[in-house]
Formats: structure tokens, sequence, C-alpha cells
């Protein structure tokens, strides 16, 4: 018994070794870097462990799937530093699906990645299943550029690119700033409905056009969206935090206590949440999604 336990701990330890190797192997080199040398070792973290390294926002990158992550900081003799993290996720999905919940409303980039964001301290870039963070302490626009170029070694790195989810294409032309949802998490970090995961959907979406606020929330089958819809509305007709409910020609709708009227319909294996002030700006905005 020793004997396995000893031998299930080594090949455990040589596994994680070659995870990160493999991480390392995408961090900027000290050839290419030109003066910048790493300030310690690199900290490497994989499932729960994300904790030590983001403490209170790992919840949201194990939900999306996350698999591990390298950080690493830079300095050189001038006192410059900057610190790159990158973190690989189970697929291409989940990668997507953190970088579209954490870039709110900036510009989005093609410049480098499949997608970018960037602001004066940092840039994001996803390609593939990874999901890179370059940061820096200064914000000049000097800074801003060579920050950009440290970030492409990595992206140079990291080969073959990435495919947006399935949900995403289908509304990216009305939604391109969508957020893909992939759990109880992210739904309630916008809006929450429950307290309980009441929608149990396979994927979703989210996103805010002329004030009214939109959930797609996806099903394998029609069966499984059938009975969640029924689930959801007994729930939610059953809830405290809502009031008014009334069926309607194409669900039902309620009233939450801020005085925003929800609108729920289902199609084609997914459920639809409309949140707005107004029933006819609600009204002709789903005629818009329907088209």
């Amino acid at each position: 018994m020793k004997k396995i336990f000893l031998f299930i701990s080594v090949f455990s330890s040589i596994q994680l070794i070659a995870q990160n190797e493999v991480l390392s192997e995408l961090l900027p080199s000290k050839s290419e870097l030109k003066g910048f040398e790493l300030k310690s070792e690199p900290e490497y973290y994989q499932g729960d462990d994300l904790f030590y390294l983001i403490n209170g926002g790992a919840d949201i990158y194990l939900e999306y799937g996350f698999k591990d992550v390298i950080s690493a900081s830079y300095e050189n003799k001038t006192g410059l530093s900057f610190k790159a993290e990158i973190y690989q996720m189970l697929n291409d999905s989940a990668a997507y699906g953190i970088f579209s919940f954490n870039r709110n409303d900036k510009t989005i980039y093609h410049d480098i990645g499949d997608e970018s964001i960037r602001q004066d301290d940092f840039l994001i870039f996803i390609k593939g299943r990874y999901y890179v963070v370059f940061t820096t302490q200064s914000n000049s626009e000097e800074q801003k550029v060579k920050l950009l170029a440290k970030a492409r070694l990595t992206e140079a790195h990291i080969k073959g690119s990435g495919n947006v989810p399935d949900l995403i294409s289908d509304y990216e032309s009305l939604a391109p700033h969508a957020i893909y949802l992939r759990g109880p998490l992210a739904v309630n970090n916008i809006y929450l409905f429950d307290y309980t995961d009441i929608f149990q959907f396979a994927d979703g979406i989210f996103f805010k056009q002329n004030d009214i606020s939109t959930f797609i929330f996806n099903y394998p089958s029609a069966e499984i969206y059938d009975q969640s819809f029924q689930k959801v509305k007994n729930r939610l007709q059953s809830s405290t935090r809502f009031l008014n409910f009334e069926e309607t020609e194409i669900g039902f709708s309620l009233n939450d206590k801020k005085g925003q009227l929800l609108l729920f319909t289902s199609h084609n294996n997914r459920i639809y949440v409309f949140i707005g002030k107004n029933i006819t700006d609600i009204e002709n905005h789903v005629k818009i999604i329907f088209e």
C-alpha cells in the first residue's frame, strides 16, 4: 500500500511539473525581454489553488472552467516592472467566457490574440483556451506601447486560435459586447433572480441594448428546457422578491421591487428573460430578437 501511495504521489508530482513547464514556455524569455529579468520564480497554481493567487475572485474562473495558471513578475535595472499571468482554461469557450465577463464595455481590439482589451496599466487578450493578463505600474504612453510589445511575445508562443461560442455567434450583430454565461455566479453578478441555481442552463448570454437587459439560457433538449421553464416559473411566482405575477401569451411576467418589469418566454430550447421599465419598449425589443 505504501509503495502504491508513493507511486501515485511521484506520478502526480511529475504531472504537475510537466504542466508547469508547458505554461512557462509561453512566458516571454530572458533573451526576448532585453533588460528585464524575473524578480522571483514564477508562481504556478491549478484547480482550487487559484484562490492563493486571486483571493475572493477565483470562484468565477472555476465556474467557467479553469485548469491552471502561471504568474511571473519582471523588472529592469531602472525599476520598471510588469507582470504576466497566463490562465489555461478547459477550452476556447471557457477562455472566451471569463474574458467577456471581465471586459465590461471596454473597446475590443483584434490586433493581438483572438480579442483583447487594454487600458493605461493593463492588457488582456485571449487566444484559444488561454486567457492572458499583462499589467504594469506605469501608465505612461511609452509603457503602454512596451506592454503591448511584451504581450505579443507570449501571443506568438501560443499556437492556433480559438472559436467563439455558438450562442455568442447567434447574436453577435445585435450584441457585440455580450457576456457569455456558464453558471449561476456570473448570472447573479448581473442580476439576482434567486439564491439558488434556478435556471440550471447549459450555457447562456447576457447583453443590454436600449435600456433592455436580455438573458438567454440555452438547454440541450426540448424536454429539459420545458421542465426548467416550469421550475423557474413556479419558483419566482412564490418568491417574495417579486410582485404582480401574470401569465402572458408567450410566458409570464412580474415586477421586481425596483419597479422593473421582467418578461419570461421560451423558444427553441432556450429561455429568454427581458428586463426593463416599459412594457412597450420590451415588446419592441422582443420583436427584434425573434426576427
